[in-house]
């Protein structure tokens, strides 16, 4: 079963999309994600883009009773306290390839050109409406540019990646014996068929310009020298005699999909 959005989280949704008007917004993050894999675990916050100029953002969220955290300033807390992350994504912006918020932070856009293009439209569980949700291989790009931001302080992104290279295709999935299909004429074991195919997930969506990032996370989180590897292995959480070696083979069917197109 997929984790699905707590109730709290769908009023909070339902309300943020309502204040934006006809404004595109796309859920990106864990809740996002867990609307295409099985996710070990579960968040308290929401986090959108939001096709917005970033000074427009104050006026819109504070007409509807929302707080700005004072350190974290692309953070918002809805009436009912719910947090929700919220990234202004405009043309000049993706262009800049970053966005800062006065307060010393400064987050990469790197792949939210992405974002605003590959969606699928979900409904919140409850309330009739239906919300755009990244599709997986942009949350997999932007989970590790996040990563490349701020790595000592994002090892979540590296347990969610673990897990998304484990179960982005389901076990009774029919892709995995189609020898018509990369996946099933790939000749790889069970195990590592999903990290091929998340790899070429990615590599079908992604431009010349996105492979940069990606290449820097995998020389440093691939390298299975790193400390990085090492900590991936840890929130991994893999069963086994040598959980090094089923990373080793997880990333190296990753670049085998990425790769092949």
């Amino acid at each position: 079963m997929k984790l699905h959005l707590t109730e709290k989280q769908g009023r909070t949704l339902v309300e943020l999309h309502r204040l934006f008007g006809a404004r595109q917004c796309v859920l990106i993050g864990a809740t996002a994600l867990g609307f295409r894999v099985h996710m070990s675990r579960s968040t308290k916050d929401v986090d959108l883009a939001v096709a917005a100029p970033i000074e427009d953002l104050p006026g819109l969220l504070e007409l509807g009773g929302w707080r700005r955290d004072r350190a974290i300033r692309h953070r918002w807390y809805s009436a009912e306290g719910t947090p929700a992350d919220i990234l202004p994504v405009t043309p000049d912006l993706i262009e800049a390839g970053e966005v800062s918020f006065g307060d010393g932070l400064i987050m990469s856009l790197v792949g939210f050109d992405l974002v605003l293009r590959h969606t699928t439209h979900e409904e919140i569980p409850g309330t009739g409406m239906r919300i755009e949700v990244a599709e997986l291989p942009v949350l997999v790009l932007l989970k590790m540019v996040a990563w490349l931001d701020r790595p000592s302080e994002r090892s979540r992104d590296l347990e969610d990646l673990a897990t998304i290279l484990d179960h982005a295709l389901a076990d009774e999935d029919e892709r995995r014996w189609d020898l018509d299909h990369p996946v099933g004429e790939s000749g790889l074991h069970h195990e590592d068929q999903g990290a091929y195919f998340v790899g070429l997930e990615v590599g079908r969506i992604i431009q010349d310009h996105h492979r940069a990032p990606i290449n820097r996370f995998l020389e440093k989180v691939g390298d299975p020298d790193s400390i990085w590897f090492a900590q991936m292995v840890q929130k991994a959480r893999y069963v086994g005699v040598k959980p090094d070696e089923i990373l080793e083979r997880r990333w190296a069917a990753f670049r085998r999909g990425l790769n092949s197109l």
